[in-house]
């Protein structure tokens, strides 16, 4: 986006409101010189100004523009291209002539070298029809670059001077190793959060233990299993848990035998 200032204010000026798209020979704004800088170190096949209209428009509303570059060999590459384009987003084609200003993007890039068209689409169309539109000429031109050696070479004699060394600070690092896949990085980041989830509970658990009492089975192996409403002994004690302690203490032990006795 070559203008997201005015984006945000809707308007055709930049934020110090100079029309950026009649910038393109001075480079004035630091809109365009950045632009600037990244066509000069990717030094691209082919360049498309996406554009579209706040107004009535003398030519067709929809439609892809040829800019004139001065060189019959290119011109006649460009115009092969745009028509293809043309086609593909189901737009109008344009070809521009000689006593255009200059100081448009597409028509400054092409005087320098490169393959540069500009495409335009009526404000009252719809969004996703437009969408196809730029989707559309951008795919095809993709495809017309990429399949035919020869025509990409006469599109933009100014691209054969590609540095990818230039182009170094705008790429992503590539990745090695088993992080490089980012499904394999999911798979082996679960992994290693499951065996750290096994981990931390078997380390916690025993600090956790139930200290809920746990009534001895001892009563069912003596066939002594106490009833509080017929035994009087046990509901005057209370039922409780028996512990070792409990167990052994003569005083109870004598208390359950006489009890059973009787």
């Amino acid at each position: 986006m070559a203008n997201p200032d005015g984006i945000a204010a809707h308007t055709r000026a930049n934020a110090s409101g100079t029309d950026i798209n009649r910038d393109w020979f001075d480079r004035r704004t630091r809109e365009a010189q950045y632009i600037h800088s990244i066509i000069k170190a990717w030094r691209p096949h082919l360049i498309i100004d996406a554009h579209e209209w706040t107004g009535p428009c003398a030519g067709p509303p929809n439609s892809v523009e040829q800019p004139h570059c001065g060189e019959a060999d290119r011109e006649r590459a460009m115009r092969i291209v745009a028509k293809r384009i043309a086609h593909a987003a189901g737009l109008a084609f344009i070809a521009d002539g000689t006593d255009c200003d200059n100081r448009l993007l597409h028509r400054r890039y092409a005087l320098l070298g490169y393959a540069s068209y500009l495409i335009e689409t009526a404000p009252d169309v719809d969004c996703a029809v437009k969408a196809r539109a730029y989707i559309g000429a951008i795919e095809r031109a993709a495809e017309c670059v990429a399949a035919d050696g020869k025509l990409r070479l006469a599109l933009s004699p100014s691209s054969t001077s590609f540095n990818p060394a230039g182009v170094s600070a705008y790429l992503e690092p590539i990745r090695t190793g088993p992080l490089a896949d980012p499904e394999a990085s999911a798979l082996a980041m679960l992994a290693a959060m499951t065996a750290a989830y096994c981990l931390m509970m078997w380390i916690v658990k025993p600090l956790t233990a139930s200290t809920e009492p746990v009534w001895s089975r001892k009563y069912v192996k003596c066939s002594i299993d106490w009833e509080t409403a017929a035994h009087t002994l046990m509901g005057k004690h209370g039922l409780a848990p028996l512990t070792s302690r409990s167990w052994t203490h003569r005083r109870l032990r004598s208390r359950y035998a006489a009890h059973t006795l009787t």
